[in-house]
């Protein structure tokens, strides 16, 4: 491959990671073109990409990458990287549930903004809830003291028209006396 080629992909891939919340380093070995076609597929619905480099290149990239370190052993055997910029703990997700599928697909780690990180990590992150969970508990948690609130308003006016309605009885009793 000409330098051009491999400094383009070096750029390419230095890149993707810094535009990235989060990047998980991948081994494929053994999945079958049908496999890593149907993984791109769901990544993709989540704007993730899912591309294989060489480890050469990958390193070069992150070698140019400022804070990185200890990033080595992500890089031993065959490597696809998930590039995502939104909705990363659901990217985890999806390649989780894959490699439990898929028993020749591994997660070796990642990096989650510009912080390396494990495998185990990774796999607390998948134990998370999604990011419309999380709004609809927040929504709903905002939404109750506002229920309590109307409800209290409406209880004292009806508490009131029950006085009114008290004293008007009276005056008519006391009237007709």
């Amino acid at each position: 491959m000409p330098k051009a080629e491999k400094v383009k992909i070096v750029q390419e891939i230095k890149e993707k990671i810094k535009n990235s919340d989060m990047v998980i380093f991948t081994d494929y070995r053994g999945l079958t073109v049908n496999e890593l076609s149907a993984l791109r597929k769901d990544l993709n619905k989540n704007s993730t990409v899912y591309k294989v480099f060489k480890n050469t290149m990958i390193n070069l990239a992150l070698a140019e990458c400022d804070g990185l370190k200890d990033y080595q052993s992500l890089l031993e055997g065959p490597t696809a990287l998930a590039f995502t910029e939104k909705e990363f703990i659901e990217a985890a997700k999806i390649l989780k549930n894959f490699s439990v599928k898929n028993k020749n697909m591994e997660i070796k780690g990642g990096i989650l903004q510009s912080e390396v990180i494990s495998l185990d990590k990774i796999n607390f992150l998948t134990t998370l809830p999604g990011k419309e969970v999380l709004l609809a508990k927040v929504v709903s948690s905002m939404k109750s003291p506002l229920i309590n609130f109307i409800l209290i308003l409406s209880a004292i006016q009806k508490n009131f028209l029950g006085v009114l309605q008290s004293i008007k009885k009276q005056k008519e009793e006391s009237s007709n006396k």
